[in-house]
C-alpha cells in the first residue's frame, strides 16, 4: 500500500513500456502544466536511456523526421497547440502502430483532459474515456486532486490505500453505468460480531470487489482470502478479486469486467 495522493509518473510509464514489450499499442497521456510534464517525461527517458524528442507538430510525419534527426533509441513527446489534444492523440496512435516499441506520449493541458472525460465538448464513449484515463500520467499531485474533485462529492472522497484503488475509483466515476454504485474502503458487518473492510463496496447489490497486490499470492494469505470470501458468501455478499497489476496494465478490460459483475449480480438478485 503506497498511500500516495497521486500517480507516480515513472511507475505508470514503466507499466506502459512493459505493455509495449508485450505487444500492446500504447500512447501515454500526460496531464498538467507544460514545464512540469515535459520534465516528468524527460526525466523518465533519461533514467531509461531514451533520447527525448519533442515533436514540432502533432503529426506522425513530423515525429518521424525528428526521430531520424536524433537517431535511435528515441522517445517522442507530442506537445499539441491548444484545442487539438485529442486529434494529436489519434496522430500519436498512428506512430505507435508504426513503431510499437517506441515510448510515445502526448502532453495535454489538464483542462482539455477534464473536458474530454466529462464528455462536454468531446463525444466519447465510456470505453474511450476509460482508455484515455488509463493512459493518464499525473505529473503533479494537483492534477489528480482536481480530477477527484470533479468526479467525487466531498463526503465520498476516501483515503485511498494504494494508487491502484485511486485509479480504479476514478475510472468508475467516469463510467456512466457504474459511477454511483461503489464506495471505497467500507467496513461491512458480517454476522453479529465480525466486520470486514471492503476495497470497493456496493450496498445495493451486496457486491464486494477486492484489489489484490503481490502479497495475496502467498499461500497463507490465499487461505485467509478464501476464508474471508466464504464468510462474505454466508452473509449473502458476492465477492470478486482483481489483481492490482491489471488496473494499470489494462484498465479498460478491468472496467469492462466490473460492468459484467454488476450485470450478473443484478440478474442473480432478480431471478
Amino acid at each position: 500500500m503506497s498511500g500516495t495522493s497521486y500517480i507516480v509518473p515513472n511507475v505508470v510509464l514503466d507499466v506502459h513500456q512493459a505493455d509495449r514489450r508485450d505487444g500492446a499499442t500504447v500512447v501515454s497521456i500526460i496531464a498538467g502544466s507544460s514545464d512540469v510534464t515535459r520534465a516528468a517525461f524527460a526525466g523518465w527517458c533519461a533514467a531509461s536511456n531514451w533520447q527525448h524528442v519533442v515533436a514540432p507538430s502533432g503529426t506522425p510525419a513530423a515525429a518521424e523526421r525528428a526521430i531520424s534527426y536524433w537517431g535511435a533509441p528515441c522517445a517522442v513527446l507530442f506537445a499539441p497547440p491548444p484545442g487539438s489534444a485529442w486529434s494529436t492523440v489519434a496522430a500519436a496512435s498512428v506512430l505507435a502502430r508504426r513503431r510499437p516499441m517506441l515510448p510515445i506520449a502526448v502532453l495535454s493541458p489538464f483542462e482539455e483532459i477534464r473536458e474530454a472525460l466529462a464528455g462536454s465538448d468531446h463525444k466519447m464513449t465510456p470505453e474511450a474515456r476509460a482508455r484515455a484515463i488509463g493512459g493518464l500520467v499525473a505529473a503533479n499531485p494537483d492534477v489528480l486532486k482536481e480530477l477527484e474533485r470533479d468526479a467525487l462529492r466531498p463526503e465520498e472522497t476516501p483515503l485511498y490505500r494504494s494508487d491502484h484503488e485511486q485509479v480504479l475509483h476514478l475510472l468508475m466515476h467516469h463510467d456512466d453505468a457504474i459511477r454511483d454504485l461503489f464506495r471505497v474502503n467500507q467496513k461491512v458487518k458480517v454476522g453479529r460480531m465480525r466486520r470486514f473492510e471492503i476495497d470497493f463496496w456496493c450496498e445495493s447489490l451486496r457486491l464486494a470487489i477486492e484489489i489484490d497486490g503481490m502479497q495475496h499470492e502467498q499461500q497463507r494469505q490465499r487461505q485467509r482470502d478464501s476464508d474471508r470470501d466464504q464468510s462474505l458468501a454466508g452473509a449473502g455478499i458476492r465477492s470478486h478479486r482483481i489483481r492490482a497489476g491489471m488496473v494499470m496494465r489494462d484498465p479498460t478490460a478491468v472496467i469492462r469486467f466490473v460492468r459484467q459483475l454488476v450485470d450478473q449480480r443484478r440478474q442473480e438478485l432478480t431471478s
